[in-house]
């Protein structure tokens, strides 16, 4: 106790009527932040420092984000603090510092529009562009985002009888061409044309890459049937 007695509450007051943050008072005096802290719950001198200091403060990082138009990191670099996190720490604790924050970002917004406006109004068609699609989407301006994508259907009894009468038919019409396409096929999905090919029996068809049972059938998908039978009519 007669440590903490020893820093003298005049001495602390002015300690923190010279700095900014309370670890500078501390380092000043030569406590700990704590010690100034509770101090400042028991003496109305060095609690009443404690809070013209936390004003001035707040003035201080008030005027740094308005100077830098709300950017965090380059207004916490301006006072001294380590980063932006530090600085929006103390952002978020305070209603005033919060709404200037915002209107800060408002503005800096504000001016994005008027530019990209004057480019409007001087003929570009790059922001007239950007904006009908923003402001003129009620006017059809939207932008449509097509994918192409393939489905695959698993090949069950009843679609393996379907298969069965496309292949004979495409055999029949061109089978040189099928084989040609064959050779395109993978190694499973030629398994399936072979397993399904079996059941019509001998047909014009080419020599087997590998065998497979007619019992559990991999996927094929439309594309590559649909590509046998546009070039089969050829």
């Amino acid at each position: 106790m007669s440590n903490h007695l020893h820093f003298s509450d005049s001495a602390m007051a002015q300690a923190i009527a010279a700095t900014t943050t309370l670890q500078e008072a501390a380092d000043q005096v030569g406590c700990t932040s704590a010690l100034i802290w509770q101090r400042g719950q028991d003496v109305v001198e060095v609690n009443r420092a404690l809070h013209e200091q936390a004003v001035r403060r707040e003035d201080l990082y008030a005027k740094a984000i308005i100077a830098h138009d709300g950017v965090l990191s380059k207004a916490a670099k301006s006072v001294g603090l380590d980063s932006g996190s530090a600085l929006r720490y103390h952002v978020y604790r305070s209603p005033r510092l919060r709404a200037i924050w915002n209107e800060c970002r408002t503005d800096i917004v504000d001016e994005a529009e008027a530019n990209v406006f004057e480019d409007v109004r001087a003929g570009s068609i790059r922001s007239s562009w950007k904006l009908l699609k923003t402001l003129g989407k009620d006017r059809g301006y939207t932008e449509r985002h097509e994918s192409d994508s393939t489905v695959t259907h698993t090949i069950t009894d009843q679609s393996s009888q379907q298969l069965q009468s496309r292949l004979s038919s495409l055999t029949a019409l061109h089978p040189a061409a099928v084989e040609a396409q064959y050779k395109e096929l993978s190694e499973s999905e030629q398994a399936l044309f072979d397993s399904v090919a079996s059941k019509q029996g001998p047909a014009a068809l080419p020599e087997p890459a590998q065998t497979s049972s007619v019992g559990t059938l991999p996927d094929l998908t439309d594309t590559r049937l649909n590509a046998l039978e546009e070039v089969a009519q050829l």
